[in-house]
């Protein structure tokens, strides 16, 4: 038996530690309230099972720094003794991961109940006292530096019902706890049994889930599986992934990744459990690998800037496991665009409610047939009918629906601008790195107040803030719009920017802005969101398809200039004055790329001149093996990866647009995790974006620049 505060000081000290394939606190404020109101009513609360080894083991934390020759780890427990330590000491133990402590817990020593901090309730009440500073000092000093307070607040708390209070809760250190120590005798115990034991414990409960538990079994062969999962996963939350799955599990979906590319299943069966660790451990990398291009072609190519706009993480798991056997590409533009139209597809149609583990197996077997999107859309069609929307599938639907989202996209794709500052929705040279944000066209005030609407109906209220009366905003936008209706100030933007209306699916019969004609005004505009989903999705499947940014969108980048994140090539490595092949032209477009790599990224476009006129790359063609765009882009590939290196190319995206006639390449650059070198002969050099121009930086400068944007 060990007391509370004998346990706190064998982890303090390092005694009693964590292993690594624990996963980390998840117990939600609530159930930490009621767990410490177990204790201090002495109330049964299990016990802990405590692994005790000689052999050394990765564990959580900075270190080991008992004495003792061997290591006592908590296997079972780890949720109580971070809950307790957090309340007693004020701080997280040392083998702390999670994603929220909570602290200021009060005590009522009147009611004797607990409850976390709420200014209106307990300010200015001195039955309420916050825990951690009265279990950090203990009774005695309470009462010692209670002799310096006001004789009323002195007389307060040593009345007797509040000093009973008071010692009960003292008292808590003194609650006992039986330890059940395995192995029960000095046989040392291999450390598979003590996981599968672990897993035994934890998965008659609901603590940890299967991937939990799949992981606990990967780290114990693979120690720094969990580090590497949460470094993955942090790398990608930083730019907005966040891939925690709906029950807030952090490491789930990328166990369910890697289960994916390892066995060909995400079941986390006796299959998974069967595979040697080093097929595992050597299938993490095409997850990363897979994971970090997905991410750059959704932010490039498919108008999705971060997972806000996933309708679940599972939806890319998929495309990742595609990727993994696909050298980390789609096999051509073509399949690109095909799959990216069943991921807009399953998301509009829920395609992961419901039996998760069963739809995201069927699809990921689909993967390995002779058409996979066809067969990926096959799976969606089975179950709801259809793919194709409908007025109808919008009508009542808010924001919360996936048609907002993909209404957003396929405006998008219209190079849709603000209406209120004329900057484009999604210019997609650096990435939007926001969610969405929307105007009301009819605004709410005056449907409720003029509308015939009620505020206090659900239905009037969803009708109000359906997604037919929801109008799309960049985060730059005046979001102090005023509470004109739509007839007054829609005439004003349409003036302004002629075709924006149009590019967001708005009716352009003045008779549907007045607000007695509502009703008419969302019948049509669910159907003109409607066809224009459709249409945006049924282009998709055409093989030769270019939707990174529309013609409208890559005018206006055009007309706005070169500037820190625009640059123009008027070509890749044909000599217009010359009238020849000069291979030398290629490396000012490989400066500027690496540029934008170890800047703030940016968009090249070349085929244009300096005097913003567009010239072609037509004479660039000629000088290539495959005279078109594919062989273009290949030869693109091949520069970077041999001058700049290999992994940089994820960073980029390339993609081909016809103005008058010409084809003009765009190159979208994605700002560099880590310093980009060009080689150039025996030397690398440094490039950085300053204003409109590329420039090298001496060593001693890059030094400083690399510190300062890449620390460690």
């Amino acid at each position: 038996m060990s007391t509370i505060a004998e346990l706190l000081t064998e982890v303090e000290k390092g005694e009693l530690i964590l292993p690594e394939f624990q996963r980390g606190f998840g117990w939600p404020q609530q159930k930490v309230k009621s767990y410490i109101d177990s204790v201090y009513r002495n109330y049964p609360t299990g016990h802990f099972l405590i692994w005790k080894t000689y052999n050394p083991q990765k564990y959580r934390g900075d270190g080991h720094e008992s004495s003792a020759s061997y290591y006592r780890f908590i296997l079972d427990g780890q949720q109580r003794l971070t809950a307790l330590y957090t309340v007693f000491k004020g701080e997280p133990p040392p083998f702390f991961e999670g994603t929220n402590l909570y602290f200021r817990l009060y005590f009522n020593v009147l009611t004797e109940e607990f409850e976390y901090w709420q200014p209106v309730k307990m300010r200015n009440d001195s039955a309420w006292m916050e825990v951690t500073p009265f279990l950090k000092q203990g009774l005695d000093r309470f009462l010692l530096e209670l002799e310096a307070k006001a004789e009323d607040e002195k007389s307060f708390y040593k009345s007797g019902r509040q000093l009973n209070s008071l010692v009960r809760l003292n008292m808590m250190r003194s609650y006992e706890y039986e330890l059940e120590i395995i192995p029960k005798g000095d046989k040392e115990m291999e450390t598979d049994e003590v996981v599968r034991i672990f897993n035994l414990v934890n998965s008659s409960g609901m603590t940890l889930s299967k991937g939990d538990l799949a992981l606990a079994h990967i780290c114990a062969s693979w120690p720094e599986a969990r580090q590497s999962l949460k470094s993955t996963h942090s790398k990608l939350s930083q730019i907005g992934f966040n891939l925690t799955t709906q029950k807030g599990r952090g490491l789930e979906f990328w166990v369910r990744a890697l289960a994916a590319v390892a066995t060909d299943s995400v079941l986390l069966d006796g299959s998974f459990y069967k595979t040697d660790i080093i097929v595992i451990k050597e299938a993490w990398p095409k997850v990363t690998r897979s994971a970090e291009y997905l991410v750059n072609v959704l932010r490039t190519s498919a108008y999705v800037d971060s997972s806000a706009q996933l309708t679940t993480p599972y939806v890319l798991l998929p495309l990742i496991k595609y990727l993994s056997g696909h050298n980390y590409t789609f096999d051509s533009n073509s399949a690109k665009w095909h799959f990216l139209h069943w991921f807009y597809a399953v998301q509009m149609w829920a395609g992961y409610s419901g039996s998760l583990e069963t739809q995201l197996q069927k699809d990921i077997k689909a993967l390995s047939t002779e058409h996979p999107t066809d067969e990926l859309i096959s799976n969606i069609i089975s179950k709801v009918g259809r793919i194709k929307v409908e007025p109808k599938d919008l009508k009542g639907k808010g924001r919360a629906s996936p048609f907002f989202n993909m209404a957003y996209v396929a405006a998008c794709s219209l190079g849709a601008i603000d209406w209120f500052n004329g900057i484009g929705l999604y210019t997609k040279n650096l990435g939007a790195q926001y969610s969405i944000q929307h105007h009301h066209i009819f605004p709410q005030s005056r449907l409720y107040k003029e509308g015939g609407l009620s505020s206090d109906n659900r239905a009037d209220i969803a009708k109000v803030n359906e997604i037919a009366n929801l109008a799309f905003l960049t985060r730059e936008a005046n979001l102090k719009t005023s509470d004109n209706l739509p007839s007054i100030y829609l005439p004003r933007i349409l003036e302004k920017y002629p075709s924006a209306l149009k590019a967001q699916f708005v009716p352009e019969d003045l008779r549907l802005w007045e607000i007695e004609n509502y009703d008419a005004f969302l019948e049509e505009r669910r159907r003109l969101i409607a066809s224009g989903i459709n249409k945006f999705m049924e282009s998709l499947l055409e093989a030769e398809t270019q939707i990174e940014t529309s013609t409208q969108g890559v005018t206006d980048i055009i007309r706005n200039g070169e500037s820190n994140t625009v640059e123009f090539k008027s070509s890749l490595r044909w000599d217009r004055k010359l009238i020849q092949m000069n291979k030398a032209l290629e490396w000012p477009v490989l400066k500027t790329i690496a540029g934008f790599l170890n800047t703030d990224g940016g968009i090249l476009l070349i085929g244009i001149d300096d005097s913003k006129q567009v010239v072609g790359i037509e004479d660039d063609y000629k000088t290539l093996q495959k005279p078109d765009r594919d062989g273009y882009e290949l030869h693109l590939v091949q520069l970077i990866s041999s001058n700049i290196g290999k992994e940089r190319c994820l960073n980029v995206n390339t993609s081909f647009h016809e103005l008058d006639g010409k084809d003009v390449c765009m190159i979208q650059v994605e700002p560099s995790s880590k310093p980009a070198y060009l080689r150039e002969g025996q030397e690398s050099r440094f490039y950085i974006r300053t204003g409109n121009q590329t420039q090298p930086l001496g060593i001693k400068e890059s030094i400083e620049y690399i510190q300062e944007r890449w620390p460690g």
